[in-house]
């Protein structure tokens, strides 16, 4: 979910070089860019932030720069 947000926020889909970076995985890990192409400068200038919308569910968002995000939940 963290690649493909960080895919998403390039403009990119899923096929477009997973390979290419790496995020971090555990979910009790701060989610964030490791590297770029193998470059740890360009990862850093990235926000990831981890979504959990619903139980069950996971999401991620991903911005160039600082991101402040908050996750509302409404009852139904």
């Amino acid at each position: 979910v963290r690649k493909e947000a960080f895919l998403k926020a390039l403009g990119l889909g899923l096929p477009h070089g997973l390979e290419r970076f790496e995020v971090s995985i555990p979910p009790d890990d701060p989610p964030r860019l490791l590297h770029i192409d193998g470059d740890v400068g360009a990862a850093r200038r990235w926000t990831l932030h981890a979504l959990a919308p619903e139980k069950g569910y996971v999401g991620a968002v991903a911005a160039e720069g600082p991101l402040a995000v908050t996750c509302h939940r409404w009852a139904w």
